[in-house]
């Protein structure tokens, strides 16, 4: 059976969303159906709407008919919706389960009431109780990493918090919208295995125990307490996970156990680690650098001077070079910090931190001899005496050796001399000793972890009582009310209360705040936090001593850096806590993923069943997983658990897809008249919305400028212009760039200046690049032509295009079936002519308004016409018709427009939105259109102040004044105005698209259908039409529904919901 695909579904719904938001298009969110609804009598009735459908009737004939205004939608006014799942206290969610092909529509993911949404990843579902159990504790928590677990045994995935504009736009009773947090999608683990769901626990798993290691032996070997099981192999093919303590986090198979003497021995073996803090970090430090530390425990004898920590020891003749790091009476611990090998015991060692005192004379010495003989000027009885300590010769390094025995021309030493001297110098030297004993430590090992962002957190007051922070699992801090603070980390350590958090993010964590784990469900009080940067190190050889530096290099060997060891800890030890339980084995074709289980001990021994899986690590990069759980042959079997597979990209990573997000929700705002701009009818009730894309203007005048291309008519031509070359006349200083030319024109683009057409020695042209040259005898600017009916004009950038029907001047155009995204400063191309230029202003309405700035974000689609004379009123909702034109029209409004002429010019000119006031009647409108030049107003939402129809609302010589009485005249003349929706003609005659004709002659009556009212029109430019070209576009979307009332104040927000 073939499937359409949640993928299918999401990319249609991203399509339909990007084409919105593409500037090529133009899709608007429109209201209509200014008539009301027909019940089965054929009577006016707000209940009786009728249901939108996909025929041809609802989607195309009848929605230019209905329409009456539109607003373009914007990138802010689509988004990806989802169904609304309010987390409700007691409800059981649908657990995450990668097999479950419905789990997108499903209730597995929650809004809370602070607008969080979290991905239910585990609804404690167990063989006892499949659907899962209640949730009774509301997620909270707001880390971008990792899952968490609460009290009610549910796991759940923090996904985004709604962005709250967007969540008041978009959301409904029923539906949410999503907004991706890009932290969480950058933190999602690919492939993990988060949940290990237990499909049939299993009987007599006898093998469960936890404790504490009584020792380490060797890394194959522990030790368990006096407790423990007494037979040889109880425990062979278990699994021991050291859970808590020093070296907590690692999981062994059980190899054998030898019950007398509690030895339980693992393989692979127990890796041992030392965890070192440090401070004074220099240069590098990256995992896998090696770490070496050479230290020598020496123990001196015939020490002469004074010792301190930090002086520097050279041994004579050797060179090594050490740093005293520990010093006492018997023992100096010495780091060795050059690349030499450890002291020999044999030369002194000589303290750098003092001087040496040359004596008098000459004396020399021989290779292999412990004597030094008088040259000249000396007598050592007087200089020297046994137990101190001489050089000889000029290098301070060499040739120092303790004195056993003087006389007054010869000295014996207690270590002969390597090299030959005469005639050389003689100096007492101070401060120095000799070996008696030496204990060398050589350690290296390999860095596994670095957390030099890492926090040291002493904790109290856990919640709940009886449980346990987890190794690995992320913590964050939060406050009391458990709302984030912004900082988390992960365990790396932990035993009683005390925690090591390593990749400590996010900002200071201070005492009085808490920290809680996402996995354990664990709340603690911090009491205190120390800084405390460490790197987690495989100690191969020797181990690592406190108080010395440690030095870094990269696996080749080459030197990175160093730091100082403040402190260390080793694992693990008799403070490490275990669980032995059955085999959690995970094969699959990712890696990492490691469990452990706990068996139910309230059971009588022939039915202990495995309890709970324990995750230790979710791995990654699964595609595919099974569990094998295996323990000791003789007890236990049949446990079945079932690996859950994250989405390929993790949990959280689509946020889209994990929930379902297969609608696209579209929110527009029609505001006041005011912020409007007073494009819409300012009063009238409507019934229907939808979406149409690419509509077509049918109407639209450009004013032009800065025409582009020109051609110049040459002669006395001297070589050839290249193409994008420079063209410059020196005379006149006119330029632009060659697009094309031959031996009788050159055309050109960018053009600057004019060019003088004067055929004169200085009126040459040439070329910058080319070097040729020419004659101007003409030169024109290119223009739009009209060269058949219609000419196709494109925008360059965006891509808007309409057809030029005529060419009003060099500088004006009018176009029709204009679509795309036209505004000021656009450059437009026409083909025919090769002419380009930048559009400066905009008109709609036959040319009477100026949309300049809100072109293609507003439409009306009604036709005003202003009736010089009418008989009688028309009734609203009767059709008009105008026999010459055959035009017709619905009458949405007789009497809310009026316009009018005033007589005296008030203090200052009328603006659009001036409210008028009639003093003589109490009427009042709001202005929309003013020409002062001729004292022209157009009014509308007009109000009769509680007058009939004997007293008009506006009447000839009434007095009207704005607001305060700042701006007063009178009224001079007055025209009543229709209003019609579903504009159109009756054929295909030269008044095409119900274009309404001004009165010249008999025929242009318009006559009402029902009333039998008629009117002329005779005021030039009084008729504006619809402005958009009827069947045009394609109707995305339609809804059909009781009326939206419309006031010049009033404000409606249209929330749509498209399912695909």
């Amino acid at each position: 059976m073939a499937v359409i695909t949640i993928k299918n579904k999401i990319n249609n719904v991203n399509n339909f969303i990007n084409d919105i938001k593409d500037s090529k298009n133009s899709y608007y969110c429109f209201l209509g159906k200014a008539d009301p609804w027909l019940n089965s009598e054929g009577q006016p009735s707000e209940v009786a709407v009728i249901p939108a459908n996909g025929s041809f009737q609802q989607i195309e004939q009848l929605v230019f008919k209905d329409m009456v205004f539109a607003k373009l939608l914007t990138n802010t006014d689509v988004n990806f919706m989802t169904k609304r799942n309010n987390w409700s206290n007691n409800t059981i969610y649908s657990s995450y389960d990668y097999k479950n092909a419905n789990i997108f529509y499903e209730n597995s993911y929650v809004i809370t009431d602070t607008n969080e949404v979290y991905k239910c990843i585990y609804n404690g579902n167990t063989p006892e109780q499949p659907n899962g159990v209640p949730s009774t504790v509301k997620p909270s928590i707001t880390s971008t990493v990792g899952n968490f677990q609460t009290s009610d045994n549910y796991i759940w995935k923090y996904m985004y918090t709604c962005d709250p504009s967007v969540y008041t736009n978009f959301q409904t009773s029923n539906y949410i919208p999503v907004t991706p947090n890009n932290a969480v999608k950058e933190n999602a683990v690919p492939g993990s295995i988060d949940v290990l769901k237990i499909s049939n626990a299993g009987n007599n798993y006898q093998v469960f125990e936890e404790g504490f290691l009584k020792s380490y032996v060797n890394n194959y070997v522990v030790e368990l307490p006096s407790t423990s099981s007494p037979y040889d192999d109880y425990y062979k093919d278990s699994q021991i996970y050291l859970k808590a303590g020093m070296g907590a986090g690692q999981i062994r198979k059980i190899t054998g156990y030898d019950g007398l003497n509690k030895l339980l021995s693992v393989n692979p073996q127990f890796s041992l680690y030392e965890n070192l803090k440090l401070q004074d970090i220099q240069g590098i430090v990256t995992e896998g650098d090696l770490v070496t530390q050479k230290i020598s425990f020496l123990t001196h004898f015939f020490k002469n001077g004074i010792y301190n920590d930090g002086d520097i020891l050279v041994q004579s003749d050797s060179s090594a070079i050490g740093i005293i790091r520990i010093s006492n009476n018997t023992v100096f611990t010495v780091e060795h910090i050059s690349n030499t090998e450890f002291f020999p015991e044999t030369t002194p060692l000589l303290n750098t931190s003092y001087g040496q005192i040359q004596k008098s004379g000459l004396v020399s010495i021989t290779s292999n001899s412990y004597y030094i003989n008088s040259v000249s000027g000396t007598n050592f009885t007087t200089e020297y005496s046994a137990g101190q300590y001489i050089r000889i010769g000029s290098d301070e390094n060499l040739n120092v050796r303790r004195i056993t025995g003087v006389n007054t021309s010869v000295i014996t030493v207690s270590y002969p001399f390597n090299n030959n001297l005469l005639n050389a110098n003689n100096y007492l030297v101070g401060t120095a000793f000799e070996i008696d004993s030496i204990t060398k430590r050589n350690s290296l090992g390999s860095v596994v972890y670095k957390n030099l962002d890492s926090a040291d957190i002493t904790f109290s007051n856990v919640y709940p009582i009886s449980n346990k922070f987890t190794l690995g699992e992320s913590v964050v801090i939060v406050d009391g009310a458990n709302t984030s603070q912004g900082s988390n980390g992960t365990i790396s350590y932990f035993a009683n209360n005390r925690i090591i958090l390593s990749d400590v993010k996010g900002p200071t964590i201070n005492s009085g705040l808490y920290m809680y784990g996402l996995t354990s469900q664990t709340k603690a009080y911090i009491e205190n936090n120390e800084i405390y940067p460490n790197i987690t190190v495989e100690t191969q050889t020797g181990g690592f001593y406190s108080g010395v530096h440690i030095n870094f290099r990269y696996a080749n060997g080459t030197p990175s850096g160093n730091a100082y060891l403040i402190s260390k800890y080793s694992s693990p030890n008799e403070l490490t806590e275990y669980i032995i339980s059955p085999r959690i084995d995970i094969i699959g074709d990712g890696y990492g993923a490691q469990a452990y289980c706990t068996v139910d001990e309230s059971s009588n021994n022939l039915n202990r069943s495995i309890s709970s899986v324990v995750l230790i690590d979710s791995g990654a990069g699964y595609t595919q997983a099974n569990v094998v759980v295996s323990a000791n042959v003789l007890y236990g079997s049949g446990a079945i658990i079932e690996p859950q597979i994250s989405p390929i990209n993790g949990h959280g990573s689509e946020p889209y897809i994990e929930l379902g997000a297969i609608y696209a929700g579209i929110s527009k705002k029609f505001d006041t008249a005011e912020n409007e701009s007073y494009k819409f009818p300012l009063y009238g009730s409507y019934r229907k919305v939808g979406v149409i894309k690419n509509p077509f203007y049918r109407d639209v005048i450009f004013d032009v400028t800065d025409f582009d291309r020109s051609e110049l008519q040459i002669e006395n031509i001297s070589g050839s212009f290249d193409v994008d070359e420079i063209l410059l006349q020196p005379s006149t200083n006119a330029a632009g760039i060659v697009t094309y030319s031959n031996n009788t024109y050159i055309e050109l683009k960018n053009t600057k200046g004019t060019f003088s057409n004067v055929a004169s020695a200085t009126n040459y042209i040439y070329g910058l690049s080319s070097d040729a040259s020419a004659n101007c005898i003409n030169f024109n600017l290119k223009y739009f032509s009209l060269s058949s009916e219609i000419s196709s004009i494109s925008e360059l950038t965006p891509g808007g295009t309409g057809q030029l029907n005529q060419k009003i001047s060099n500088t004006q155009i009018r176009l029709t079936d204009v679509i795309g995204d036209f505004k000021v400063g656009d450059k437009i191309y026409e083909p025919a002519s090769n002419a380009y230029a930048t559009i400066e202003k905009i008109y709609t309405a036959n040319g009477t308004i100026d949309s300049s700035i809100s072109f293609g974000k507003r439409i009306n689609q009604t036709a005003r016409i202003t009736l010089t004379s009418n008989t009688k009123p028309f009734e609203q909702f009767e059709y008009v018709r105008q026999g010459t034109t055959q035009a017709y029209g619905m009458v949405i409004s007789a009497n809310d427009e009026i316009d009018i002429i005033y007589n005296n010019d008030p203090v200052s000119d009328f603006i659009v939105g001036d409210k008028i006031y009639n003093t003589t009647t109490g009427s009042n409108a709001v202005i929309t259109y003013v020409d002062s030049n001729t004292k022209y107003l157009r009014l509308s939402a007009v109000y009769n102040g509680g007058f009939n129809e004997v007293f008009k609302p506006f009447n000839p010589g009434d007095n009207i004044e704005t607001e305060g009485s700042v701006k007063t005249t009178t009224i001079n003349t007055i025209y009543s105005v229709l209003v019609l929706g579903d504009v159109g003609t009756t054929s295909n005659s030269t008044y095409k698209g119900g274009n309404f004709g001004i009165y010249p002659f008999e025929g242009y009556e318009i006559i009402g259908d029902t009333s039998g009212a008629e009117a002329l029109v005779s005021i030039a430019n009084s008729i504006i039409l619809p402005e958009l070209k009827s069947e045009t576009g394609q109707v995305m979307y339609i809804e059909n529904s009781e009326k939206i009332d419309k006031t010049p104040t009033s404000t409606e927000q249209i929330k749509l919901i498209i399912k695909f």
